[in-house]
């Protein structure tokens, strides 16, 4: 009897990807100019990226080694039973048209609701018909909206389009 041998799973692939971008990043931003004067420096946001890209990507890389046979039932469940929602190419296109549709929407709405609703949008996109929880969806699109309207104008003074709250 022969022994299938396991392949590596995509997320190993795609953690490693991740890694590797984000320390090119973080080399990259090695060369920036401070400017004192403005309090946050300009090194900041591809440093935090840099940092947000190695999170992510170490999180696969343990998730992938972490639970390999898990996966592979999940696979060979997804393979067996056909899924109504979107994968692969229309997924894609379906959040294309997405972000187009939020930039369009960010100056009308203001950045609150506009990124609240584009975080809902693309949660529906993502998730399979049978894992679909709406009210939950809308806590966790609302709740990093929130965050970062008030991390943008409040800490870093930056202002965002305040829309119809504004």
């Amino acid at each position: 009897m022969r022994v299938a041998k396991r392949l590596p799973s995509p997320d190993r692939y795609t953690g490693i990807f991740f890694l590797t971008i984000s320390a090119l990043l973080f080399w990259a931003c090695m060369n920036i100019k401070e400017f004192a004067a403005i309090g946050v420096g300009s090194a900041f946001v591809p440093r935090l990226t840099a940092g947000l890209l190695l999170v992510v990507g170490l999180a696969l890389l343990i998730d992938s080694w972490r639970q390999p046979r898990a996966a592979e039932a999940e696979t060979t469940e997804s393979q067996q039973t056909t899924s109504s929602g979107l994968v692969g190419l229309p997924a894609v296109a379906a959040s294309v048209i997405s972000m187009v549709i939020y930039m369009a929407l960010l100056d009308p709405l203001g950045f609150l609701p506009a990124s609240a609703l584009y975080g809902f949008a693309q949660m529906l996109i993502l998730a399979k018909d049978a894992k679909r929880a709406y009210l939950k969806f809308a806590l966790i699109a609302a709740l990093p909206a929130t965050c970062f309207y008030y991390l943008f104008v409040n800490l870093f003074d930056i202002s965002l389009p305040a829309g119809i709250l504004g």
